[in-house]
């Protein structure tokens, strides 16, 4: 065969030398036409030009130009080459999964299903993270626009500058709202729900919120705040810039400041809503009002043009007649129509005075004077019919005894 190729070869050049000007020559199966050769053809377009398969055991000088055409049999590359991360010389198919540097997914287990009718853009974010699907966590996306979310975590967290949270009804934990702007809360029946408010938080006109099992309610029906069957137990209501306490009882009034510099520790205190009824603190346990000092119990005054009233306890014929000096000034009886016995109960004061007076009902009586000592006079023992009487007495504490130091009769 490698002869008769250099035959051939040798016979193509010496023909084309000799018949390079001459047209078209045939020589049995063999065409020459300027220069061309043609085996099986008469116009060979090429130097070389064949019309059937040619069968050789190898080829001589560097191919130039398309080769067309599969080989008879399986051949390697001289140099291998990767294909998206892969290597292949070409003695085998290529089996192995792409990488993820190269756009596949890395493991060969992934597998994506989309629009069968038209192309579809999804963005994905440039970073890692997961991505959302039936059933699964959430996570914490940068936004999102959730339809029926259910689940039964422990906290539900909302970020952003303006956040809505209609319809949300989790099996248990909170849901906590973080947004730096207005936070828009919608319920439709949470009547035990937990409603913890941040600062700056605002209700809205006409809203009601429920606190506790009780649903005590808070209601901002207007500009103001109304509170309803709310109960204080050992609260500390604040130091509120104004306000207006009506029917208010159990005041604690030592409760109010614990300090000495706040107005009720060294102001005034004005009663009924007038500057004319000025309660201040005169002295240390000293009031006073509209700057006159109150006297106290303890306290040493001198009272002017002021009357003082006498405890008057009045009878009728009682024949034990006991008198009790803790709660009695002047002691009057009438009407007696039984022997009469005068006796002290009580507790009485060094200097304290007693008037007895007393009538009869017409007729004389007898009178006894129990616990009383005459000084200088003598007790009356009858009574004189249809005429007053006094008796005047006087506690001496150092002799322990009630003195009866005067009488006087009905002329």
């Amino acid at each position: 065969m490698k002869k008769f190729l250099l035959s051939l070869l040798a016979f193509v050049l010496i023909s084309t030398l000799v018949f390079a000007a001459s047209g078209t020559k045939q020589y049995g199966n063999y065409y020459f036409m300027d220069g061309d050769v043609g085996i099986g053809m008469d116009d060979p377009s090429t130097k070389l030009e064949v019309d059937g398969t040619v069968t050789a055991t190898g080829f001589a000088g560097p191919l130039t130009g398309e080769v067309t055409g599969n080989a008879g049999t399986a051949t390697t590359l001289a140099t291998t080459r990767a294909i998206y991360g892969n290597n292949f010389n070409g003695s085998a198919a290529l089996t192995q999964v792409i990488g993820s540097a190269y756009g596949g997914t890395g493991n060969g287990f992934t597998k994506f299903t989309g629009p069968a009718t038209a192309e579809k853009t999804f963005t994905l974010p440039n970073s890692s993270a997961t991505l959302l699907y039936s059933g699964g966590d959430a996570g914490t996306p940068s936004a999102l626009v959730g339809t029926n979310i259910s689940g039964t975590a422990a906290s539900f967290n909302i970020g952003g500058n303006a956040a809505t949270v209609s319809n949300f009804t989790p099996a248990s934990g909170s849901l906590t709202l973080a947004g730096a702007d207005a936070v828009t809360i919608t319920t439709t029946a949470a009547t035990n729900s937990t409603l913890p408010l941040g600062t700056n938080t605002l209700a809205a006109n006409d809203q009601t919120f429920y606190i506790g099992t009780t649903q005590v309610a808070i209601n901002r029906a207007s500009a103001a705040l109304t509170l309803a069957g709310i109960t204080l137990t050992t609260a500390d209501i604040g130091t509120p810039s104004a306000g207006t306490l009506t029917n208010a009882t159990g005041l604690p009034l030592t409760g109010l400041v614990d300090d000495t510099t706040t107005a009720l520790g060294v102001g005034t205190l004005e009663l009924g809503h007038a500057t004319d009824t000025t309660l201040a603190r005169s002295a240390a346990g000293v009031l006073s009002v509209e700057g006159v000092v109150i006297p106290s119990i303890s306290s040493t005054n001198t009272l002017t043009n002021k009357r003082i009233t006498k405890r008057v306890v009045t009878t009728t014929d009682d024949a034990t007649a006991v008198i009790d000096v803790d709660v009695t000034d002047v002691y009057e009886l009438t009407a007696i129509a039984n022997a009469t016995v005068f006796t002290l109960t009580g507790t009485p004061t060094d200097g304290q005075n007693l008037i007895v007076r007393y009538k009869d009902a017409g007729t004389t009586k007898g009178l006894t004077w129990t616990g009383f000592t005459a000084l200088g006079i003598d007790l009356p023992t009858d009574t004189t019919a249809g005429k007053w009487e006094y008796v005047g007495v006087q506690y001496n504490s150092g002799a322990s005894a009630w003195h009866a130091i005067a009488t006087s009769l009905q002329e």
